[in-house]
């Protein structure tokens, strides 16, 4: 199978693209509810509309699902995941734009000096 890895790198550049105004202040961190310095993927993260999750948790159900879906494309059920990839309500989605913002903030807070054991972005 081959994945058309431009177009995955579009719908990620999107993605970042329609969270770049999203308020990630000093005064306001948009995602991350609770930090783990020692650990970033034990970190809270709020994933809208659905809970609250580590980034770890959020990690291995995106990969999960996205093991699904291609399970579901070698089995000739392309429809299925297109439906799931681009439904309105799309969990998949929302945990991957958490992601997304969970990197923005993390990144800001150890710009800004508040991370001072994290020299490089953790992604």
């Amino acid at each position: 199978m081959n994945i058309d890895s431009h177009l995955i790198s579009e719908q990620y550049d999107d993605v970042v693209k329609n969270t770049a105004g999203l308020p990630t202040t000093k005064s306001k961190i948009r995602v991350i509810q609770q930090l783990d310095k020692a650990d970033v993927d034990k970190s809270h993260v709020l994933v809208d509309g659905i809970g609250v999750f580590t980034l770890g948790q959020i990690k291995e159900n995106v990969a999960g699902k996205f093991e699904d879906l291609a399970k579901r494309v070698r089995n000739n059920e392309p429809k299925f995941a297109f439906e799931k990839m681009y439904e309105k309500y799309s969990v998949l989605k929302r945990m991957v734009e958490t992601l997304v913002l969970a990197e923005k903030d993390i990144e800001y807070m150890r710009r800004a000096g508040q991370l001072p054991g994290l020299s490089k972005r953790f992604f």
